[in-house]
Protein backbone atom coordinates (compact mmCIF):
# COMPACT_ATOMS: atom_id res chain seq x y z
CA UNK A 1 0.00 0.00 0.00
CA UNK A 2 3.00 2.49 1.13
CA UNK A 3 4.52 2.18 -2.77
CA UNK A 4 0.76 2.80 -4.39
CA UNK A 5 -0.46 5.60 -1.42
CA UNK A 6 2.66 8.31 -1.71
CA UNK A 7 3.16 8.20 -5.20
CA UNK A 8 -0.89 8.56 -5.51
CA UNK A 9 -1.37 11.17 -2.59
CA UNK A 10 1.17 13.59 -4.92
CA UNK A 11 0.49 12.03 -8.22
CA UNK A 12 -1.87 15.29 -8.91
CA UNK A 13 0.19 17.37 -7.80
CA UNK A 14 2.72 16.88 -9.70
CA UNK A 15 0.59 16.35 -12.75
CA UNK A 16 -0.92 19.30 -12.06
CA UNK A 17 2.23 21.29 -12.46
CA UNK A 18 3.11 19.45 -15.15
CA UNK A 19 0.06 20.09 -17.04
CA UNK A 20 0.48 24.43 -16.08
CA UNK A 21 4.31 24.05 -17.62
CA UNK A 22 3.03 22.45 -20.63
CA UNK A 23 -0.35 24.65 -20.97
CA UNK A 24 2.83 27.97 -20.51
CA UNK A 25 4.86 26.07 -22.92
CA UNK A 26 1.75 26.29 -25.27
CA UNK A 27 1.09 29.26 -24.32
CA UNK A 28 4.97 30.43 -24.96
CA UNK A 29 4.51 28.41 -28.56
CA UNK A 30 1.71 30.60 -29.65
CA UNK A 31 2.88 33.68 -28.11
CA UNK A 32 6.05 33.36 -29.87
CA UNK A 33 4.26 32.09 -33.20
CA UNK A 34 2.61 35.30 -33.04
CA UNK A 35 5.78 37.16 -32.30
CA UNK A 36 7.40 35.75 -35.50
CA UNK A 37 4.48 36.38 -36.99
CA UNK A 38 4.08 39.98 -35.82
CA UNK A 39 7.83 40.49 -36.63
CA UNK A 40 8.08 39.72 -40.29
CA UNK A 41 5.20 42.18 -40.68
CA UNK A 42 7.33 45.21 -38.90
CA UNK A 43 10.80 43.95 -40.55
CA UNK A 44 9.54 43.54 -44.15
CA UNK A 45 10.92 45.81 -46.27
CA UNK A 46 8.41 48.09 -47.91
CA UNK A 47 9.62 49.14 -51.18
CA UNK A 48 10.33 52.02 -52.28
CA UNK A 49 11.16 52.69 -55.40
CA UNK A 50 12.06 49.62 -58.18
CA UNK A 51 13.84 50.78 -61.45
CA UNK A 52 13.21 47.20 -62.81
CA UNK A 53 14.23 43.75 -62.93
CA UNK A 54 17.67 42.66 -64.06
CA UNK A 55 17.26 41.83 -67.95
CA UNK A 56 20.35 39.78 -68.58
CA UNK A 57 21.38 41.97 -71.64
CA UNK A 58 23.96 44.14 -70.39
CA UNK A 59 25.50 45.86 -67.71
CA UNK A 60 27.81 48.83 -66.63
CA UNK A 61 31.57 48.54 -65.05
CA UNK A 62 31.63 49.51 -61.08
CA UNK A 63 35.12 48.75 -59.94
CA UNK A 64 36.91 51.71 -62.58
CA UNK A 65 33.94 53.71 -62.93
CA UNK A 66 31.02 54.70 -59.94
CA UNK A 67 27.75 54.30 -61.97
CA UNK A 68 24.90 56.20 -61.00
CA UNK A 69 20.96 56.02 -61.78
CA UNK A 70 18.04 58.45 -60.63
CA UNK A 71 15.12 57.77 -59.00
CA UNK A 72 12.29 59.84 -56.90
CA UNK A 73 9.93 58.71 -54.48
CA UNK A 74 5.97 58.98 -54.14
CA UNK A 75 6.21 59.66 -49.96
CA UNK A 76 8.54 61.14 -48.45
CA UNK A 77 10.17 57.74 -46.97
CA UNK A 78 13.50 56.81 -44.97
CA UNK A 79 15.78 54.92 -47.25
CA UNK A 80 18.06 52.09 -45.21
CA UNK A 81 18.13 49.48 -47.69
CA UNK A 82 19.05 49.09 -51.47
CA UNK A 83 19.35 45.47 -53.51
CA UNK A 84 20.86 45.52 -57.19
CA UNK A 85 22.45 43.02 -59.57
CA UNK A 86 25.30 42.20 -61.23
CA UNK A 87 26.69 40.35 -64.06
CA UNK A 88 30.73 39.06 -63.37
CA UNK A 89 33.57 37.58 -65.07
CA UNK A 90 34.62 34.31 -64.38
CA UNK A 91 37.91 35.17 -62.95
CA UNK A 92 36.62 38.81 -61.51
CA UNK A 93 37.61 39.26 -57.32
CA UNK A 94 35.13 41.45 -55.30
CA UNK A 95 37.30 42.94 -52.56
CA UNK A 96 34.16 42.90 -50.56
CA UNK A 97 33.80 46.84 -50.33
CA UNK A 98 30.40 48.25 -51.80
CA UNK A 99 30.09 52.11 -51.56
CA UNK A 100 27.32 53.69 -51.60
CA UNK A 101 26.61 57.75 -52.82
CA UNK A 102 23.34 59.43 -52.89
CA UNK A 103 23.42 63.08 -55.08
CA UNK A 104 21.04 65.61 -55.62
CA UNK A 105 19.80 65.87 -59.46
CA UNK A 106 21.78 69.22 -61.33
CA UNK A 107 20.31 69.30 -64.72
CA UNK A 108 19.55 65.94 -64.90
CA UNK A 109 22.68 64.57 -63.76
CA UNK A 110 24.12 64.04 -60.64
CA UNK A 111 25.63 66.50 -58.41
CA UNK A 112 29.59 66.90 -58.36
CA UNK A 113 29.17 65.75 -54.43
CA UNK A 114 27.25 63.41 -52.70
CA UNK A 115 24.60 64.32 -49.69
CA UNK A 116 25.20 61.12 -48.38
CA UNK A 117 27.73 58.82 -48.47
CA UNK A 118 29.14 55.28 -46.68
CA UNK A 119 30.06 51.78 -46.93
CA UNK A 120 27.22 49.09 -47.09
CA UNK A 121 26.37 47.35 -43.96
CA UNK A 122 25.33 43.45 -43.84
CA UNK A 123 26.03 42.93 -47.19
CA UNK A 124 24.34 39.63 -48.47
CA UNK A 125 25.67 38.32 -52.36
CA UNK A 126 23.90 35.68 -53.93
CA UNK A 127 24.46 33.81 -56.93
CA UNK A 128 21.40 33.71 -59.18
CA UNK A 129 22.54 30.44 -60.93
CA UNK A 130 22.03 32.92 -64.40
CA UNK A 131 24.34 34.01 -66.72
CA UNK A 132 24.94 36.80 -69.57
CA UNK A 133 26.38 35.30 -73.02
CA UNK A 134 26.78 31.90 -70.71
CA UNK A 135 30.06 33.60 -69.60
CA UNK A 136 29.04 36.13 -67.09
CA UNK A 137 27.65 35.15 -63.87
CA UNK A 138 24.43 36.87 -62.60
CA UNK A 139 24.66 38.22 -58.32
CA UNK A 140 22.16 39.66 -56.56
CA UNK A 141 23.04 42.22 -53.57
CA UNK A 142 21.82 43.60 -50.94
CA UNK A 143 22.91 45.93 -48.19
CA UNK A 144 21.62 48.46 -45.33
CA UNK A 145 22.62 52.56 -44.99
CA UNK A 146 25.25 52.92 -42.26
CA UNK A 147 21.94 55.26 -41.30
CA UNK A 148 17.93 55.76 -42.61
CA UNK A 149 18.34 58.90 -45.00
CA UNK A 150 15.54 60.59 -45.37
CA UNK A 151 13.90 61.14 -49.49
CA UNK A 152 11.63 63.81 -49.83
CA UNK A 153 8.60 63.38 -52.21
CA UNK A 154 9.07 63.65 -55.57
CA UNK A 155 12.28 64.99 -56.12
CA UNK A 156 15.05 63.26 -58.45
CA UNK A 157 17.93 61.60 -56.68
CA UNK A 158 20.65 59.72 -57.95
CA UNK A 159 22.32 57.03 -56.40
CA UNK A 160 25.62 55.44 -56.99
CA UNK A 161 27.55 52.59 -56.34
CA UNK A 162 31.07 51.55 -56.55
CA UNK A 163 32.53 47.46 -55.67
CA UNK A 164 35.88 48.10 -55.07
CA UNK A 165 37.80 49.29 -52.12
CA UNK A 166 40.31 51.01 -55.82
CA UNK A 167 39.88 52.14 -59.03
CA UNK A 168 41.37 49.00 -60.68
CA UNK A 169 38.89 47.47 -63.70
CA UNK A 170 38.01 44.06 -61.80
CA UNK A 171 34.78 43.02 -64.58
CA UNK A 172 32.29 43.82 -62.10
CA UNK A 173 29.21 45.25 -63.94
CA UNK A 174 25.88 46.74 -62.47
CA UNK A 175 23.55 45.11 -64.43
CA UNK A 176 20.52 46.55 -66.55
CA UNK A 177 16.95 46.65 -66.77
CA UNK A 178 14.96 46.97 -70.17
CA UNK A 179 12.30 49.70 -68.06
CA UNK A 180 13.83 52.07 -65.72
CA UNK A 181 13.19 55.52 -64.49
CA UNK A 182 13.62 59.11 -65.84
CA UNK A 183 17.14 59.92 -67.39
CA UNK A 184 19.47 56.89 -68.43
CA UNK A 185 22.64 56.10 -66.28
CA UNK A 186 25.73 57.86 -65.70
CA UNK A 187 29.48 56.81 -65.18
CA UNK A 188 31.88 58.59 -62.93
CA UNK A 189 35.36 57.28 -64.57
CA UNK A 190 38.15 56.90 -61.75
CA UNK A 191 35.29 58.73 -59.27
CA UNK A 192 35.60 62.20 -60.82
CA UNK A 193 31.99 63.44 -59.78
CA UNK A 194 32.90 66.54 -61.89
CA UNK A 195 33.24 64.21 -65.18
CA UNK A 196 30.14 62.38 -65.27
CA UNK A 197 29.12 61.11 -68.65
CA UNK A 198 26.78 58.43 -70.42
CA UNK A 199 27.90 55.83 -72.51
CA UNK A 200 27.39 55.77 -76.69
CA UNK A 201 24.30 53.00 -75.95
CA UNK A 202 22.61 54.44 -72.50
CA UNK A 203 20.62 52.14 -70.64
CA UNK A 204 19.05 51.95 -67.01
CA UNK A 205 20.73 49.67 -64.31
CA UNK A 206 18.33 47.84 -61.77
CA UNK A 207 17.83 48.52 -58.76
CA UNK A 208 15.28 48.18 -55.61
CA UNK A 209 15.15 50.70 -52.73
CA UNK A 210 13.76 49.53 -49.49
CA UNK A 211 12.96 50.92 -46.30
CA UNK A 212 13.44 48.65 -43.00
CA UNK A 213 12.60 51.60 -40.56
CA UNK A 214 10.40 52.13 -38.12
CA UNK A 215 10.31 55.70 -36.02
CA UNK A 216 13.84 56.01 -37.28
CA UNK A 217 15.27 52.70 -35.93
CA UNK A 218 16.01 48.87 -37.17
CA UNK A 219 13.44 46.63 -35.01
CA UNK A 220 15.46 44.72 -32.45
CA UNK A 221 14.06 41.33 -31.22
CA UNK A 222 14.98 38.37 -33.00
CA UNK A 223 12.22 35.73 -33.28
CA UNK A 224 14.34 33.08 -32.30
CA UNK A 225 15.58 34.46 -29.35
CA UNK A 226 11.90 35.25 -28.01
CA UNK A 227 10.86 31.68 -28.74
CA UNK A 228 14.22 29.94 -26.81
CA UNK A 229 13.23 32.34 -23.92
CA UNK A 230 10.00 30.87 -23.99
CA UNK A 231 10.91 27.43 -24.13
CA UNK A 232 13.28 27.58 -21.37
CA UNK A 233 10.95 29.41 -18.73
CA UNK A 234 8.06 25.76 -19.71
CA UNK A 235 11.31 23.81 -18.78
CA UNK A 236 12.17 25.61 -15.88
CA UNK A 237 8.69 25.44 -14.64
CA UNK A 238 8.19 21.48 -15.00
CA UNK A 239 11.18 20.77 -13.14
CA UNK A 240 9.68 21.81 -10.10
CA UNK A 241 7.61 18.30 -9.99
Amino acid sequence: MTRLTIPHKFFPVCIGVLFAALGLLQTGRASATQGIFAQKLITQPKVLFDDGAPSLTAGREATLWIQAEDFAVKQDSLLDNIQFWTVEAPKSKWDRTLKYFLFEDIDGQPDTQPFVSGIGANVVKKATNRSLFNYYDEYSYSFDLEKPVKIAADTTYWLGLHLSNKFDRDEIYWETTDKGFGTNGMSAYLGNFENWSRSSAPVERAFVLNSKSSNNTREVPEPSVILGTLLVVGVIKSKKC
